[in-house]
Parts: structure tokens; C-alpha cells; sequence
């Protein structure tokens, strides 16, 4: 190696092994950050603003904390249930992998998600409620009986608004569809599950 060559490698790992100056303008402290947030109201329910600053627009936040921590304690007991299904012993100790079993629950979990989803009790349900919001003891009657499995799918089922809102349309929004009652219901009732 030659020795400009060593120098050129110094003085360059000596300017890259620099700190880069920073402006102090852009240090946000207690009394710049107490005047710059001034202007927001904090919701006291969330610790959230009302409102976020989303370029020129002032959007509402789209989920609560408290929405956020029932979420979480849904899918911990969805988790849960995965556990157990899979851990659970067969019959005759016979050797099944957890993933089958699991495949064979949430099967079985589908099918009787559809057969409560458009049963009669349901078709009762959204006739009672002629276009009208069923109010949250009516939502928890309907849910009343409903097992995690049930749950579980219809959660699942909203993960994929395309296909669920298309199914709604097709099957749900006619007097013979077969999810009219169920489409009555409205959106999951995140609130009501967990607190049963």
C-alpha cells in the first residue's frame, strides 16, 4: 500500500469519525415543548389528543387505548385457545400433530360460526330490529350462549372487509339471505366479548 493512499484512508475515517453538528434551534425543551403542545387537548379518558396533525388535516384518532387493550386481551385468549387445542390429549393416546388438531377446530369452529350466524334465532333478531341499531343488551342476548370458537371466527372473518362486506351484501342484506339476522348485529362487539 502506499503511503498517500494511508493518509487518504486517515484523514477519511477522521472525518467520518467526526460528530455532525446539530441545531440547537431544533432541541426541544421542557418550556419550547410546553408552548409547541400547548395547542393540543389532550383527551383525559385516552391521554390521547382529540385530534393528531396529519399534514394540513386534523384526523381523530381511529382507536382508543382502551379499545387497543380489549383487542389485546381478545387475542391473548384466541392465543390461549390455540394452546390448549393443540396441547389437548386425543382419544386412546393416539399421537396427532397440533397443527391438525388445530385444523380440525378451527373447521368445526367455521361451521358452527355459519350455523349460528344464520340461524333462525338470528333471522328473528334482525327482523325485530327492522333497520335499526340492536342497543348493547340486545347484542349481548344474541351473544349469550356464543362460544370463543364462534368468536373467534367471526374476528377472523373481518379481517378481510373485502370478502366479509361482499358476503353482506350477497347474504345479508335480502329478507332470504341467509345472514340478514347477522348482519343486524352490526360491527363486532369488541366491549361485550371481553367482558364476558
Amino acid at each position: 500500500m502506499n503511503p498517500s493512499s494511508v493518509q487518504d484512508s486517515i484523514n477519511m475515517s477522521t472525518r467520518y469519525a467526526q460528530t455532525p453538528s446539530y441545531d440547537t434551534t431544533l432541541t426541544l425543551t421542557p418550556s419550547r415543548l410546553a408552548a409547541k403542545t400547548a395547542a393540543v387537548e389532550i383527551n383525559p379518558a385516552t391521554h390521547l389528543p382529540y385530534k393528531f396533525k396529519v399534514g394540513s388535516w386534523a384526523i381523530p384518532p381511529f382507536v382508543t387505548v382502551p379499545e387497543l387493550v380489549q383487542h389485546l386481551i381478545f387475542l391473548a385468549c384466541l392465543h390461549r385457545l390455540q394452546q390448549d387445542v393443540r396441547e389437548c390429549p386425543t382419544p386412546d393416546e393416539v399421537q396427532v400433530p397440533g397443527d391438525v388438531k388445530w385444523a380440525a377446530f378451527c373447521t368445526r369452529a367455521a361451521r358452527r360460526f355459519e350455523e349460528w350466524a344464520s340461524s333462525t334465532r338470528m333471522a328473528v333478531f334482525g327482523r325485530m330490529l327492522n333497520g335499526r341499531a340492536p342497543t348493547p343488551q340486545e347484542v349481548d342476548g344474541m351473544l349469550e350462549g356464543v362460544d370463543i370458537d364462534v368468536l373467534m371466527v367471526w374476528h377472523t372473518y373481518l379481517l378481510n372487509p373485502g370478502a366479509y362486506d361482499e358476503d353482506m351484501d350477497r347474504e345479508g342484506r335480502y329478507s332470504e339471505g341467509k345472514f340478514r339476522g347477522f348482519r343486524a348485529l352490526g360491527p363486532f362487539p369488541l366491549a361485550q366479548v371481553v367482558c364476558h
